[in-house]
Parts: structure tokens; sequence; C-alpha cells
């Protein structure tokens, strides 16, 4: 009931509020060690958000999937005007990105639906992967869901292998996926800008 009453409060507004400003004062800045920095921490702090619940009650809040794609939004039109791309160009090419990344996780929630008569992928992965696919675009967040897909399947294993872990971590049928793809969407988007064109995004 906690985690939903906090959704309900200012404290999703105030985080959208706080992590867009610092993302577009980054932006202003321009690339560089500190705008890497403030956008690094924005990102960071909305995906413990992210994290944080969907551990809870396996849901994620849209408004920290908003505040994640409008800080990949202000990213990238930052690193695009550095390369001499117009907002118009950006902004077109990001909600294409988001489009695809969406739309792919929609189409597999859909099949899987079909084909077992239950969901396999939450709502909110698919929302979350389409904001993804704005801070990181198709080619990066295919390997931040491939990083969180393995990540899973080691914990689920291990949990099974090790007693003590598996009563600190109980395993069920259901995966919190977007703790998972949260940080590894932070963590691709980091590789990216310390390693520029190893993991294919923006």
């Amino acid at each position: 009931m906690f985690v939903r009453r906090v959704e309900t409060t200012d404290f999703a507004g105030l985080v959208i509020g706080v992590a867009v400003a610092g993302a577009a004062f980054a932006t202003w800045v321009g690339p560089g060690l500190a705008a890497t920095g403030i956008v690094a921490l924005a990102l960071a702090v909305i995906g413990m958000r992210i994290v944080w619940q969907d551990l809870a009650d396996f849901t994620i809040p849209d408004a920290a999937t908003l505040a994640f794609g409008l800080i990949g939004l202000t990213a990238r039109i930052g690193d695009g005007a550095y390369l001499g791309d117009t907002p118009v160009v950006t902004i077109g090419l990001a909600a294409l990105d988001a489009a695809i990344c969406g739309g792919v996780l929609l189409g597999l929630r859909e099949g899987y639906y079909r084909l077992r008569g239950h969901d396999g992928i939450g709502l909110g992965d698919v929302k979350l992967a389409a904001a993804g696919g704005v801070l990181l675009g198709t080619v990066g967040l295919s390997w931040a869901v491939l990083g969180a897909s393995l990540t899973s399947l080691a914990v689920v294993g291990a949990s099974r292998m090790l007693p003590a872990l598996a009563r600190a971590f109980p395993v069920t049928d259901r995966i919190a996926f977007g703790a998972v793809l949260a940080p590894a969407l932070w963590a691709t988007w980091l590789v990216g800008q310390i390693l520029p064109g190893v993991l294919g995004h923006p």
C-alpha cells in the first residue's frame, strides 16, 4: 500500500522535475564529463525508483518511465546538437526508436499471451523499453535487454543452487524484469558515453 500512496503523491512529480531539469542543464552545458555525470545521476535516481517499486509489487510507475524517456530525449538532443543534428531530426529519430523498441516487446507480449493464455511481459516493461529506445536507440536497447535477460537467468539459477540466496530472493514464476532492465539501460548508456559507438547507441 505504501508504494501506491507514494505514486499518488507529489513525489512522482518532484522526481520528474528534478531529473528532467538536471538532464536539461546537462544538455545546455554540452558534452563533457560534467554533463555525463549529471545525466548518469538523474538516470540512476529514476532507475532506483523503478527497481524499488517493481520488486515491491511487480509494477513500474508511469511517472518514472516518462522521466526516463524525457531524460533520454534531452541527452540525445544534446549529443545530436554536438554532431550538428537539429532538435527536430533528433526528436524524430528518438520517436522512431521508441516505437520500434516498444512495438517489438508489445508484439512479444501479445504473441506469448495468445500462445500461453497469460501475460509473459508486463505492460510496464513495454513502456520502459520504449523509453529505453529513446535513450539508447534500437541497437543499444538490444544490448540492454540481453544484459537484463542474462542477469535474470543468473539470479534464478543461483537462487536454485544456493539455499541462502533462495531464502533472501525466493524464486517464483514471475520475474520483476523492470528491476533488472532499468539498471541495464543505465549501464549501457554509461558504457556508450565512456566508449562511444561500442554498444551502438546514439
